[in-house]
């Protein structure tokens, strides 16, 4: 059997023992420059660079030197903070597209296959067997399963026992993917979530800074510094359910957008709607601009839309409502003509609450009840305001194939939350594998 080696497209030489490049390989200031980053805006909650937010120790920044020779591996002693990668926007970047490019690759057809042979048996100690015999190229391996999963998209139950078993193999995975334990469903860790962020910035999908705020007590934290600074622009996500990634807490995430001015503007979105997080933020954060800046105007519109219905779509909801209103100039046009005063109450005339009940094409498109985009599509026809897409959001979806049955429901589904949640894990847990050095716990 031949080695996977895939070109580096920095430097046209192979990647040697695995798919992704190493950070302390990489020939960029950059790369290796993140590798000593000490996390300073958390370093008082953790107490130096081994605490438990990563759980991984830094290597000494003496340690860390380019290797002599390009097949080179690093030492396996030296354990990397996760964060490296977050700060390595442009590494990422090359992982994704060599991901994709390995994908077309003889070898990692023929491992395909037979990894979906093992897997069609339903039985754990078959594909164990074929994970073993790849468990000597993690490069090769994490392409391989990232290819299963996703042409299982639609096989639900064959994917969590890949993903169960390959978990067994590459315990590295459970640094980006955590376990819930009121359900047999796994979501992004907050590191996981870090890196798709710095993805997305890599490739040019954001150009607004966005903050990951682990509960609402971190989020008016950081609203508040937003306001009182220079800064005049700032996204920000909520992740609220326990800290950290405790296995027991109830995990959401929603999405903020806050535009300073006169008046200031602030936009919640939520996927769940008036059932989620984000409808107690109108009021909160009045608050804290009536007692912190009592002078200062404020405008707070607040989506009131369910448009989740699924157990684990929420983070999904916040990584494309980033996207969509990032430059969100024309959704923004769009919103301001949709909103009306809150039902839940209007504000006290300086601090003013909106709640907006029709959402930009764009972001109704994740919604995943077709009912309702189908009634959505309907009401848009006949509104002046509504800019009319040369393709309605259910042509869109069913080009590519989003609209599917569920087993035990009646009628079609969106699955587009569901399909794009497993494109983002199918690259952590590729990154993983190949590069398992980063992201081991500590040890004592």
């Amino acid at each position: 059997m031949h080695n996977f080696s895939p070109i580096n497209s920095r430097n046209n030489a192979p990647i040697e023992q695995g798919l992704l490049p190493s950070v302390a390989s990489s020939p960029t200031s950059e790369a290796r420059g993140a590798l000593v980053r000490t996390e300073a805006a958390r370093a008082d909650s953790i107490g130096g660079s081994e605490g438990a937010v990563t759980g991984v120790r830094l290597a000494p920044r003496s340690a860390i030197q380019p290797p002599t020779h390009p097949s080179q591996t690093p030492p396996p002693t030296l354990l990397y903070d996760v964060k490296a990668l977050v700060d390595s926007g442009a590494l990422l970047k090359q992982l994704a597209e060599t991901l994709k490019a390995g994908r077309s690759s003889p070898e990692v057809r023929r491992h395909t296959a037979e990894l979906e042979e093992a897997l069609s048996t339903g039985k754990p100690d078959m594909i164990s067997v074929k994970l073993e015999a790849l468990k000597s190229n993690r490069g090769l391996v994490g392409v391989v399963i990232g290819r299963v999963l996703m042409k299982n998209i639609q096989n639900r139950k064959n994917n969590d026992l890949l993903i169960e078993v390959s978990q067994k193999h590459f315990p590295e995975i459970n640094k980006l993917l955590v376990q819930l334990s009121d359900r047999n469903q796994k979501t992004l860790s907050v590191e996981g979530f870090e890196i798709i962020i710095s993805l997305l910035k890599a490739k040019g999908k954001l150009d607004t800074s966005c903050e990951l705020c682990i509960g609402e007590k971190e989020f008016f934290h950081k609203f508040l510094t937003l306001i009182q600074g220079n800064e005049q622009k700032k996204a920000f996500i909520i992740r609220n359910g326990g800290e950290k990634n405790r296995l027991d807490a109830q995990i959401h995430y929603c999405y903020v957008m806050v535009e300073k001015g006169n008046p200031i503007r602030i936009f919640i979105f939520d996927s769940l709607g008036t059932k989620g997080y984000g409808v107690s933020y109108p009021s909160s954060l009045s608050d804290i601009l009536r007692r912190e800046c009592p002078s200062a105007k404020a405008d707070i519109y607040n989506a009131t839309y369910v448009r989740q219905q699924t157990a684990v779509g929420c983070p999904i909801f916040a990584l494309r409502d980033l996207i969509h209103l990032t430059n969100y100039v024309q959704a923004r046009q769009f919103i301001l003509s949709h909103s009306e005063p809150s039902k839940e109450g209007a504000g006290d005339g300086v601090r003013n609450h909106h709640d907006i009940h029709t959402l930009p094409s764009p972001m109704m498109k994740y919604t995943q009840n077709v009912p309702e985009i189908e009634e959505y599509q309907r009401k848009q026809a006949t509104d002046p305001a509504s800019p009319q897409a040369a393709m309605s959001i259910l042509q869109q979806l069913n080009s590519k194939q989003h609209i599917r049955k569920i087993a035990g429901k009646e009628g079609d589904f969106n699955r587009i939350v569901a399909d794009r949640y497993q494109k983002y894990t199918n690259f952590l847990i590729a990154l993983a594998i190949a590069h398992g050095t980063l992201i081991q716990d500590k040890k004592s």
